[in-house]
């Protein structure tokens, strides 16, 4: 029997797929989870990008809270990791 959760964790679920398959997870999840609230753990910025709103921690404080696009205009943490990580896609050290 599967229960529909109100609230589902994921930590860092995504680190050992890549992207496409990353969003197709994420897809199938908004499809059969539309009620239930994803807290959602990660390093990718690629995975943040799939998320409604972001919160950034450093130091163990919130550092920064937003949508990934208003993250990414702010040119702080975020835009830095997401540049890094697509700088590490072009030199073929990230899948």
């Amino acid at each position: 029997l599967f229960v529909k959760p109100d609230l589902l964790l994921l930590d860092d679920a995504f680190s050992a797929v890549d992207t496409a398959t990353e969003e197709r997870i994420v897809q199938g999840l908004r499809e059969a989870l539309p009620d239930t609230a994803v807290l959602l753990v990660s390093h990718r910025v690629s995975t943040l990008k799939l998320c409604s709103r972001v919160l950034i921690l450093e130091d163990g404080r919130i550092s920064a809270d937003g949508s990934p696009e208003d993250l990414l205009q702010q040119e702080g943490f975020f835009f830095e990791m997401a540049r890094r990580e697509q700088l590490a896609r072009r030199v073929g050290l990230e899948a």
